[in-house]
């Protein structure tokens, strides 16, 4: 009789280390979809995460950022009324600063922004201008890379405001 109360302490404990070492995969019910492969996508084909997002937008909707950046609320502002939008973004991450002017250069020209001048010292500065704004990033190398995105109206943007009150 001890050894069949053996026997069975000995088999449950064995069927416990598995459920726990193979994360209880067994017992977990499949859905019908699982069963059912569907066509693959490219990104399927290429890879089995999904894809991060290339850029993020943050309060101003044509000023690009990747999304290694996070932004530091309590270093931004932002005002408008109308609609003039003006304000200062302060992000960081842990991103290369060089990669960073050309994540820039690339995405800002895509969202019509024109590249005017980059000042290559430290803290980089890069200038963009649209027709009714001026954009001004900052980038400095520190213990994370930290960056500041001045978005400010041109002065005849402004003058058209002020003659449109």
């Amino acid at each position: 009789m001890a050894n069949k109360i053996r026997k069975i302490v000995l088999i449950v404990a064995v069927l416990m280390f598995l459920m726990v070492f193979t994360g209880c995969q067994l017992l977990k019910p499949k859905s019908d979809t699982e069963d059912r492969p569907g066509p693959p996508t490219a990104a399927a084909e290429h890879s089995s995460k999904p894809e991060a997002p290339l850029f993020i937008y943050y309060d101003f909707a044509d000023v690009p950022f990747p999304p290694q950046l996070r932004l530091e609320s309590e270093d931004s502002f932002v005002y408008w009324t109308g609609s003039l939008k003006t304000g200062l973004l302060s992000l960081s991450g842990w991103v290369d600063a060089d990669s960073l002017c050309s994540f820039f250069e690339h995405y800002m020209t895509k969202d019509n922004w024109r590249f005017l001048s980059l000042l290559k010292a430290r803290p980089i500065l890069m200038l963009f201008v649209k027709k009714n704004r001026y954009c001004v990033i900052s980038i400095s190398d520190g213990i994370k890379t930290n960056v500041k995105a001045w978005v400010a109206p041109t002065i005849d943007e402004i003058s058209r405001q002020d003659v449109g009150s």
